[in-house]
């Protein structure tokens, strides 16, 4: 079994070689730092790789580098210029590696429907190679009409409910 490096979290849930966990709030809620921690405490028990679809690999140094002093972390990032020529590189650089974890920032800015095929075969191939998947993703505004502003399922994408086996609201 996977620790997250929070207690409180590993009690709660159980994550498994092959999952795909999202991490999802409103905008500027934490998610990128969770998902960071989690990364951070994973380092020593495998290859992580990071996706960013925002930030450079020059800013993601810099976010790392001031929590870890030699972070063994690989970097794909949004300098291609196709979502599905960095998904390729994705795939190729996954395939390579043994007790992987995938972390996909922003996953909400890599979708168009040719790469939401591709992002199923990226379960298939998590699954397959046990892989474990975290990917952010900002909800729906609709949250804030509701009172207690408490989020839904219905407030992440389709796309994103399909392929979580688990789902964090922060």
């Amino acid at each position: 079994m996977t620790t997250t490096g929070f207690e409180a979290l590993d009690k709660m849930v159980e994550i498994s070689p092959g999952d795909m966990i999202c991490i999802a709030s409103r905008p500027s809620m934490g998610k990128s730092s969770l998902m960071k921690d989690i990364a951070s405490h994973c380092v020593g028990d495998g290859v992580v790789f990071w996706v960013d679809l925002q930030r450079s690999e020059k800013n993601f140094e810099k976010l790392f580098i001031a929590q870890l002093s030699n972070p063994d972390i690989r970097y794909i990032g949004p300098e291609e210029s196709e979502s599905l020529k960095l998904f390729d590189k994705i795939m190729r650089s996954l395939s390579k590696a043994e007790n992987t974890y995938l972390f996909i920032d922003n996953i909400e800015l890599f979708y168009q429907e040719e790469v939401y095929e591709k992002l199923h075969d990226l379960k298939k191939f998590a699954v397959k190679k046990n892989i474990i998947v975290f990917f952010t993703t900002k909800i729906s505004p609709e949250v804030l009409k509701r009172p207690g502003h408490r989020p839904r399922l219905e407030d992440i994408g389709e796309g994103q409910q399909n392929l979580s086996d688990k789902i964090f609201f922060l």
